[in-house]
């Protein structure tokens, strides 16, 4: 697909993390292409949760059959076994939309590599260790997802799911770590300037 006879190039950003204490995180984010949020949708596979029973008339206690006959199945979506497992696979999901997002930034490198993990889980697992102890902090995590959010348009269910489990727990950077996303490098100012990346 070409537009006025050329392929669009995808958006970026710059990302800044203050220190108060050494030299500030700088990370270009580039928006997803199409496509990347449905191959992981694939690769990474949302759990489901347990049966409970089957769907009763509030009234008659009988059971609930749908258009073609069937009982109507209702699952207990706050098992604990399932809520961690859900919380499991939107962190691994999370960790592939960021470092997809990071793919174009030269100075951030991964000792993990996908051709040589079985499965994109235990990539992204490898992948979330590295992040681990990379030095940022959670809720800087958190606030690289939303950027990556903002940058690519994605506002889906997969999307603020995932966003729950990050930004709630950390939406707020940590002393002296203030975000600053912008087209190009600038040392003025904190905070998270406007510049259409939400």
């Amino acid at each position: 697909m070409l537009i006025g006879g050329k392929k669009p190039a995808l958006d970026q950003r710059e990302i800044v993390f203050r220190r108060t204490v050494g030299e500030p995180v700088r990370l270009r984010l580039t928006a997803l292409p199409i496509g990347v949020e449905d191959r992981y949708n694939r690769e990474l596979r949302r759990p489901e949760p347990p049966f409970r029973d089957y769907a009763r008339d509030p009234q008659t206690k009988g059971f609930l059959y749908d258009g073609e006959g069937r009982l109507i199945p209702t699952y207990n979506d706050r098992d604990p076994k399932y809520l961690e497992a859900a919380r499991r696979r939107n962190r691994l999901w999370s960790v592939c939309m960021i470092v997809e997002s990071l793919r174009n930034d030269a100075s951030v490198t991964f000792d993990a590599k996908r051709e040589e993990c079985k499965t994109t889980e235990e990539w992204a697992e490898a992948l979330w260790a590295e992040f681990q102890e990379s030095g940022l902090a959670m809720g800087e995590f958190g606030q690289l997802l939303d950027a990556v959010m903002g940058l690519s348009g994605l506002r889906g269910e997969e999307m603020e799911s995932a966003r729950a489990d990050f930004s709630a727990r950390g939406a707020s950077a940590p002393d002296g770590s203030s975000p600053t996303t912008q087209d190009e490098p600038n040392d003025t100012g904190s905070g998270v300037s406007g510049n259409g990346s939400e």
